[in-house]
C-alpha cells in the first residue's frame, strides 16, 4: 500500500460544491449520492488515501490513478437501495484500476505455516503495532507515580480532617464510657456503704 501510494498517487478531481462532509451516525439511513461523495467513499472503503483537486463547476467527479482516470457517477434523486447499487457498480469498475496500480484489495491474512519467510513477513507487518502498544504501556505505567502523588496532595487536607474528627469522636466516646463506668462504680460503692452502716 505504501509503495503504491508513492509510485501511483490517487487524486479526486471534483467540483467543491459537489462534495459534502461524510458523517453518518444513523447506521446507513443516510446515503451520500453526489458524484464526489461516491468517488471519495469508494476510495475510503478501499483503504486508499487520496488528494482532492478542484474541478470545473457542475462537472462529475473523476478519480485519477496515476495517468488513468475514471469518471464517477451521481445517484442524486435515487432511493437508498438504488444509491447502494450505484455505488457498488462504480466500485466494481474502480477496483481493476487500483489492482493494476498495485493497491491491495485487502490486508494480508494471518500467518500461513511456520516458514522463515512467513514469520519474517508477519513480524515486519506487525512490529509497528507491537511497538506502539509497548509505548502506550510504558507511558501508562510512568504516569502511576505522579498520579498517586497528585491524589495524595489533593486529598491530604481532607484525609487529615477526617482522621482528626475520627480521633475526636473516639476520644469523646471513650470519655463518655469512662464517665458512665465511674458513675456506676460510685453508685455501687455508696449502696454497699449504706447497707454496711445498718441503714435500711
Amino acid at each position: 500500500m505504501a509503495e503504491a501510494l508513492e509510485r501511483v498517487p490517487v487524486t479526486v478531481i471534483a467540483d467543491p460544491a459537489d462534495c459534502t462532509f461524510q458523517l453518518d451516525l444513523t447506521g446507513g439511513a443516510r446515503q451520500f449520492s453526489t458524484s464526489c461523495d461516491i468517488a471519495k467513499g469508494s476510495l475510503t472503503n478501499a483503504g486508499v488515501a487520496y488528494e482532492t483537486q478542484a474541478g470545473p463547476a457542475g462537472s462529475l467527479a473523476r478519480i485519477r490513478v496515476g495517468d488513468v482516470e475514471i469518471e464517477s457517477v451521481s445517484a442524486e434523486g435515487q432511493t437508498n437501495s438504488e444509491i447502494r447499487a450505484t455505488r457498488t457498480e462504480f466500485e466494481s469498475r474502480l477496483r481493476p484500476m487500483l489492482d493494476a496500480a498495485g493497491y491491495p484489495a485487502r490486508a494480508p491474512g494471518a500467518m500461513q505455516g511456520w516458514s522463515w519467510s512467513e514469520v519474517a513477513r508477519v513480524f515486519s507487518e506487525k512490529i509497528g503495532v507491537f511497538l506502539i502498544l509497548a509505548l502506550f504501556v510504558v507511558a501508562a505505567t510512568a504516569l502511576y507515580g505522579p498520579q498517586a502523588a497528585a491524589l495524595v496532595e489533593l486529598f491530604r487536607r481532607a484525609f487529615a480532617t477526617l482522621l482528626y474528627r475520627c480521633r475526636i469522636t473516639s476520644a469523646s466516646a471513650g470519655s463518655a464510657d469512662f464517665s458512665r463506668l465511674s458513675s456506676s462504680r460510685s453508685t455501687r460503692r455508696q449502696a454497699q456503704s449504706t447497707r454496711g452502716s445498718g441503714f435500711p
